[in-house]
């Protein structure tokens, strides 16, 4: 389909483009009929016809306006990134308009529709993509003159991307858990092991990588490096069930692993209140930990192991580079794709205890083997496992 422009409305109505022009945009100097303005429109409307930013913007009309397109997310980690990323621009002297995804086949369609109308600046898209169609409605904001950044994760090659390293986050977790002696492990993923390379969800894909890599660094056989698969809970906001779900299927299944590694903190606390339930102490039975390092990780007892997410300095770099293309500036090789490291946050939930606050950047904080643990509960630890 030829793209829209105001030229193409006249060249179909037969009109002059001056005419067209002032029935787009009424000027008290454009005299029309309110029957031609009125045929302008209506074609404009059929054809989804929409004013060229970057035209705008050459004309000094600019709306101040920075949107976020973003998918719903209820769990803490999201919330911060989204207060992260609000500063950032509010700093800039920018606004904020906000549009969540919903996930349906025209979601993403009606978010762009959104920032459109709004004639944003530039945005922000917090949410992964991979299907053509989705490529196709960020091309319509880059069509418009509207510079778009991706933010997390990067679905696209040729958007410019400023991403969250979860794979090495939890390939690092992973190497730290096997360093410690544990050599049966579980990860809570809502992907299933096949569909990890044609999922659209790369946030939880790329941490089930990470920690398929660690496994098979360290020669460990699938049966020790299990990705433990769950579907969708019967609340979707609610993200601690999958916790629960997970220690209910272990219990069912009769053998316990030695750790269990959650996608999230949110999942890491639904298993840590199901193993008090079912009578199995952590990390003296199992080890548990999370992803994230949301507030509620560290207020948990034990407290929870996890990952740190670089939020609020991906947030700025973000910011700082969707400025840069507003304000027509050109971004460098390496600014097209950035990748911050996670970081490492060790706590009780894993057998160590705390000689230092874990969320101090003090690379000298140390941290002291745990007393041994005891002996397993009553569901028997694997054939073969170096602990009892």
């Amino acid at each position: 389909m030829p793209r829209i422009t105001q030229k193409y409305i006249a060249q179909q109505l037969g009109l002059s483009h001056s005419a067209v022009k002032g029935a787009l945009n009424p000027d008290p100097r454009v005299r029309l009929r309110p029957e031609t303005r009125q045929r302008v429109l209506r074609l404009a409307q059929r054809l989804g016809y929409r004013p060229h930013r970057q035209a705008q913007i050459l004309r000094g009309k600019k709306s101040g306006l920075v949107g976020i397109i973003k998918g719903i997310s209820l769990v803490q980690a999201g919330v911060e990134k989204a207060f992260y990323v609000a500063r950032a621009i509010q700093r800039s002297g920018y606004g904020l308009t906000v549009n969540e995804l919903h996930w349906d086949e025209l979601g993403l369609r009606r978010a762009v529709d959104a920032m459109l109308d709004a004639q944003v600046e530039g945005v922000l898209l917090n949410t992964p993509w991979t299907e053509k169609t989705d490529a196709m409605e960020i091309q319509r904001l880059r069509d418009q003159g509207i510079p778009v950044i991706a933010l997390g994760v990067a679905g696209s090659a040729d958007v410019p991307a400023v991403q969250v390293d979860y794979r090495q986050g939890m390939r690092d977790l992973t190497r730290h858990l096997l360093a410690r002696g544990f050599r049966r492990l579980n990860l809570i993923c809502p992907v299933a092991p096949e569909a990890l390379d044609r999922s659209s969800n790369l946030t939880f894909s790329e941490r089930a990588r990470g920690f398929l890599e660690a496994a098979a660094d360290a020669r460990l056989p699938s049966s020790q490096a299990r990705i433990l698969h769950l579907a969708k809970s019967p609340d979707w906001r609610d993200s601690y069930v999958l916790g629960r779900m997970a220690i209910q299927k272990i219990e069912a299944e009769g053998v316990r692993p030695e750790a269990l590694l959650c996608s999230n903190d949110e999942s890491a606390v639904g298993a840590l209140m199901a193993c008090a339930e079912v009578g199995w102490r952590v990390p003296d039975d199992l080890a548990v930990t999370g992803f994230d390092n949301s507030t509620i990780s560290r207020y948990m007892r034990p407290a929870l192991t996890t990952v740190a997410q670089p939020s609020e300095a991906v947030a700025e770099k973000a910011i700082e580079l969707l400025l840069k293309l507003i304000r027509g500036q050109r971004l460098v090789k390496n600014e097209l794709s950035m990748k911050f490291p996670c970081r490492l946050v060790i706590r009780e939930s894993c057998g160590q205890t705390r000689q230092d606050d874990p969320d101090r950047t003090n690379p000298k904080t140390v941290f002291a083997p745990a007393p041994p643990r005891s002996a397993a509960g009553p569901v028997r630890p694997a054939e073969g496992s170096p602990h009892p």
